[in-house]
């Protein structure tokens, strides 16, 4: 049994919970709502749920301001229960125009970890999905670092690089990254529901919240294939199913010069990169100007070099059959033990380990 989960002090806005409600029936899932009066962040929160739901398979744990359209995945699914499906913090160039509002806790980050702090891969709490039983430990391990370098911080350090900077490049966390249309944050009002799943921000959000219609199918998908595919309409109804597996995936090879409408919807919603290998060596000329950020994306390639080199992580490859339709599947990488320079950056920051407590005791003397 799977369940949808969320921490909230809160009311829960009643069409918000509608939403999730409905997406459970059809996922066949519980719905747990859980208040740690003594929580001192949301991602605190997010983090020790998974020793509540131990008894479950699967979990999704979300922010109270989330809606699911009603044509959503069922995203336990497609997320490896291997590993941890969130979607990115920064999902568009446009979100990084101007400054990034939360500069100043980026700071108090980059002065923790001694290191620069890699903002383009930080990823968005509000939508989680992790097997609790796999995934705990290393969750005890994140909230151990965070009780002891963020807790305590003032202002409170800003937990969005948590789950990048101490959750995978310290513990190893196993993450896939997830399209935009799966958390998409937004400070507007629609009339009907744009992703598959909307996640509401910034002021007056409470008023929004009771007016948000969810009830239909998510406007964003067809859109994006209508004008990918407008040279060759009769691909849509690949490309819908294309699309519906493709917002689980970071990365996507496309294989052969006919499959430009793939390569276009694809370089629109991944989270991470599309790789088109094709013959020829002229770039792409049409692409619609409503892809102003998938040109950003898109990586244009000759030859036919392995996709399964190309990156570490899973990848999908899309190609070509016989009978001109389109065909995919997942290379999925064989998982690797951290190297000798992580075990060693671990054995330090980790708070349980040997040469973690000599590091604290000594931080500790320090500050007396």
């Amino acid at each position: 049994m799977n369940v949808i989960a969320m921490h909230s002090t809160r009311p829960w806005a009643a069409r918000a919970r509608e939403s999730v409600e409905a997406a459970a029936a059809r996922w066949g899932c519980d719905v747990r709502v859980f208040d740690f009066a003594y929580a001192p962040h949301p991602s605190w929160a997010r983090l020790e749920l998974a020793k509540y739901l131990l008894a479950y398979d699967r979990a999704m744990v979300l922010d109270p301001d989330i809606f699911i359209s009603e044509d959503c995945p069922n995203v336990f699914e497609h997320v490896p229960r291997t590993h941890v499906g969130m979607a990115m913090e920064i999902q568009v160039p446009e979100d990084q125009v101007g400054p990034y509002p939360w500069a100043g806790a980026l700071a108090q980050w980059r002065n923790i970890l001694g290191r620069r702090v890699a903002i383009e891969r930080h990823l968005q709490g509000g939508v989680c999905i992790y097997t609790p039983q796999l995934h705990m430990l290393a969750f005890e391990q994140m909230l151990g670092w965070w009780n002891l370098h963020g807790r305590f911080s003032f202002p409170p350090v800003y937990e969005q690089p948590l789950w990048h900077e101490v959750g995978e490049r310290l513990f190893s966390l196993p993450v896939r990254r997830l399209s935009r249309l799966l958390n998409r944050h937004t400070r507007t009002q629609h009339e009907l529901p744009q992703s598959f799943i909307t996640h509401l921000t910034g002021g007056n959000k409470n008023e929004r919240m009771e007016v948000t219609n969810w009830r239909g199918d998510a406007q964003s998908p067809p859109a994006i294939i209508a004008a990918a595919s407008a040279s060759n309409p009769s691909l849509a109804p690949q490309l819908m199913s294309l699309l519906r597996i493709g917002v689980f995936h970071e990365y996507a090879v496309v294989m052969g010069d006919q499959l430009g409408p793939a390569a276009l919807m694809l370089a629109e919603i991944t989270a991470g990169e599309v790789h088109w290998h094709t013959s020829r060596s002229a770039p792409l000329l049409d692409i619609p100007a409503s892809f102003a950020h998938a040109k950003f994306r898109l990586h244009i390639h000759r030859g036919d070099a392995d996709p399964s080199t190309l990156h570490p992580h899973a990848t999908l490859i899309v190609q070509p059959d016989a009978f001109q339709l389109i065909t995919w599947h997942t290379s999925e990488p064989a998982p690797t033990s951290p190297d000798a320079a992580t075990r060693c950056w671990r054995s330090i920051w980790q708070p349980d380990a040997p040469l973690g407590r000599v590091r604290q005791a000594a931080v500790r003397t320090l500050l007396r």
